[in-house]
């Protein structure tokens, strides 16, 4: 069976500015296998090469309470992006967590390399990130056959995935940012593990494992929790309590408030 691999990144900032779409533009088109086409929405059919278009629909999309970009590449190594802007209308009220961020999906394990995913990290000032396989996303974010109050079963739900409210899991690499180690996040685990950690622009990756499928493992569940107990428990979420969680320092009016036309 065919092992992807997903990497999701979170900003607390905006990403607004068209600086970023250069960045992210400029590191995406240096991949051994850049993408093939952009939109806004599906289908996905614009040619990546038509970079001014590209920044057009990175200013419009971020302006809305929920936009995106789309990317995807349909050539050999297949994979596709999302870029999301996102604002909820009531923030914490609507379910929609504030944030900005990238996800790409679909990567093949041997065509995931460190230096392009730290790349987007640190040079997109990226508050938050991880990435895992889809295995490991589905088992620690995917609950199925949920009941509901009129009888009805959901067939699956998404859960954890509130951040900056919290971390939603610890997965098999995960980055941290300069607002977290400003706040004391980590510091024991780096006292104790200097080994095991590597400054990444402001921030740190954090890795559980050499493999990915690490967490199939028997011995995972103690892995992790200890290193969870070392990071500190109340950063994250928690599926038992669903309890409030220590948070990183940020304002949420850094996001752009959004533009209706």
């Amino acid at each position: 069976m065919m092992s992807y691999i997903e990497l999701h990144l979170f900003s607390a900032n905006s990403l607004a500015d068209l600086a970023y779409a250069e960045k992210l533009y400029e590191i995406f088109d240096s991949f051994d296998y850049p993408p093939s086409v952009f939109d806004k929405f599906e289908p996905i059919k614009k040619p990546w090469s038509k970079k001014h278009d590209f920044f057009k629909a990175w200013k419009q999309q971020s302006q809305q309470f929920f936009g995106q970009v789309l990317i995807q590449r349909k050539k050999q190594v297949a994979y596709h992006a999302d870029i999301m802007f996102q604002f909820g209308q009531n923030r914490k009220l609507d379910n929609k967590p504030p944030y900005h961020g990238i996800s790409v999906y679909q990567i093949k394990e041997s065509d995931c390399t460190g230096e392009s995913r730290d790349q987007l990290f640190s040079e997109l000032n990226m508050d938050y990130g991880f990435i895992c396989s889809s295995g490991e996303y589905d088992a620690k974010n995917i609950v199925k056959n949920v009941g509901q109050p009129d009888g009805s079963i959901e067939p699956q739900k998404v859960i954890g995935m509130n951040w900056p409210y919290s971390i939603p899991s610890l997965y098999w690499t995960n980055n941290f940012g300069k607002k977290y180690l400003n706040q004391g996040f980590a510091e024991d685990y780096i006292q104790l593990h200097p080994n095991s950690v590597t400054k990444v622009g402001d921030g740190i990756r954090l890795q559980t494992a050499k493999e990915p499928r690490f967490f199939e493992s028997v011995e995972s569940a103690s892995v992790e929790s200890s290193i969870r107990i070392s990071l500190g428990q109340k950063w994250f979420f928690d599926s038992k309590t669903q309890g409030n969680c220590e948070t990183i320092d940020v304002s949420l009016d850094g996001l752009r408030m959004p533009i209706l036309t």
